[in-house]
């Protein structure tokens, strides 16, 4: 993979697969990864006027944003996945990757701007060859450079490839939390204190509505979210909550 010297941040020539992408081995965990990243970026930081920083080697996506989440920095890896290839250094980083991925990003943009240090959860997203793949991603903030330009750190490595029946089996989670999240605050607070195991009655207290009415709201929950039984409404926010994408 080309490094990140200022002719192959700005070249449109679209980015090659990564070795790793064929195979899904690597030669380090996830979170060895990470560390491998943040240590880089660590060491780079008070020379970053000098030195390029150069990401080739990880095997994971890396993209750094600033406080208008605009990308300043990323890898080939991030480009092949996410950008179809382009150059992404000094775009909004929501336009360039799929829809749904973009919904997921910036939420946790959203969080961590509110103050969640970081965030680990997986989703799916597709390569440019239209192939889907689970992935892990990690973000972060970067306050310790107290930069404005080096805000946000994103970290994403495909953990499984998704053939047809994978995909049919189970929502992704980005779908999920776009359910979650055309609900109104009733129905989401429901959602959350049925998680917890709080009665119907108990719920109908706290947003002083009836228990009837919350068992209608529960039913158009289920119609929304195409799921049979009230459980699997309690499933769906416990993995959202577990992915850390829903507010404390």
């Amino acid at each position: 993979m080309p490094g990140n010297s200022s002719n192959a941040e700005f070249s449109f020539i679209p980015s090659p697969a990564p070795d790793w992408v064929t195979t899904l081995e690597f030669d380090s965990t996830f979170d060895e990864a990470k560390s491998q990243v943040l240590n880089a970026i660590r060491d780079w930081y008070p020379r970053r006027q000098s030195e390029s920083l150069d990401l080739s080697a990880i095997e994971a996506c890396v993209v750094i944003k600033n406080h208008e989440r605009t990308v300043v920095r990323d890898n080939a890896a991030h480009r092949y996945f996410f950008a179809s290839g382009r150059a992404t250094l000094g775009k909004p980083a929501d336009p360039i990757a799929q829809y749904k991925t973009t919904k997921l990003s910036h939420h946790i943009d959203e969080l961590i701007a509110e103050g969640i240090r970081s965030l680990d959860c997986e989703h799916e997203a597709k390569d440019p060859e239209g192939q889907s793949y689970n992935f892990r991603t990690f973000k972060c903030q970067l306050d310790e450079f107290h930069d404005p330009n080096y805000f946000i750190l994103s970290i994403s490595r495909p953990i499984a490839c998704l053939g047809k029946s994978d995909n049919a089996r189970e929502k992704s989670i980005m779908d999920l939390l776009a359910v979650f999240q055309s609900l109104d605050a009733t129905d989401q607070l429901t959602c959350r204190m049925d998680a917890k195991g709080e009665s119907t009655k108990d719920i109908a207290l706290a947003v002083r509505l009836s228990p009837r009415a919350i068992e209608l709201r529960r039913k158009k929950m289920l119609e929304l979210f195409d799921v049979q039984r009230p459980m699997e409404l309690v499933r769906i926010t416990i993995r959202l909550e577990e992915h850390g994408l829903l507010p404390n």
